[in-house]
């Protein structure tokens, strides 16, 4: 048994869709968002119900000024998806899989596999391309460069992340912080970089890309 992400993402219109069904992550919608981001979000959802002492939960939703995530907990596994705030999402029940669409299934991916395997396309990107993606890399660079990074940095990101994600942030900070072994007092730029990033996606799935941007964007310039 399971369910056919694919079908939700589609009767949805979602921008995303995840399962960790059976502790495996599946995913289809918006690039971007890797299994360590969904797992980390299932660990803070999860730590919440326990802080709120809720044994039981079958659908949560969170919403923003345009988009809303929606939480489905099925037969101990959890389901997201990422939907404009008008869509109604009453249940994904109509998307469960019996045991001939797991048949069907596993045999389209082994056509899938074969195919992909018989032609493969290699595109080089011409000398012009590689300098323009090279001076965007030095510019990204430069600006991080520009950043003032002390002792108190760790501070300023939590203060900051509170504002934003409230009761979550604590979470989902302590998740990466522990994943990326960070020594909080003594941040190198290449490591704040990455924490950044790990930090803005994972938050994307709760408060929505665009709000998880600007807050990014203020902890950066709170260390200008």
């Amino acid at each position: 048994m399971g369910y056919n992400i694919e079908k939700i993402r589609e009767k949805f219109d979602a921008d995303f869709v995840f399962s960790n069904e059976n502790d495996m992550i599946q995913k289809t919608g918006i690039v971007g968002y890797t299994d360590d981001v969904v797992k980390q979000v299932i660990v803070v959802l999860k730590q919440s119900l326990d802080a709120a002492n809720v044994s039981k939960v079958d659908k949560i939703e969170f919403q923003n000024e345009d988009k809303k995530i929606i939480f489905f907990h099925k037969k101990g596994s959890f389901f997201g998806l990422i939907v404009n705030k008008n869509v109604i999402v009453d249940d994904i029940d109509f998307a469960e899989i019996v045991e001939k669409e797991f048949i069907k299934e596993e045999k389209e991916d082994k056509v899938k596999i074969a195919l992909k395997d018989k032609k493969k396309i290699v595109v080089k990107p011409s000398q012009p391309v590689k300098e323009e993606v090279k001076e965007k890399i030095v510019e990204k660079e430069e600006t991080v460069s520009t950043l003032n990074i002390d002792g108190d940095s760790f501070n300023k990101i939590k203060k900051i992340a509170g504002e934003f994600l409230e009761d979550f942030a604590e979470d989902i900070i302590n998740n990466i912080v522990s994943e990326m072994k960070l020594d909080i007092k003594n941040l190198s730029q290449s490591k704040l970089d990455e924490f950044l990033k790990r930090f803005s996606k994972a938050s994307s799935m709760i408060i929505g890309p665009s709000q998880s941007q600007k807050m990014v964007e203020k902890i950066l310039q709170s260390m200008k």
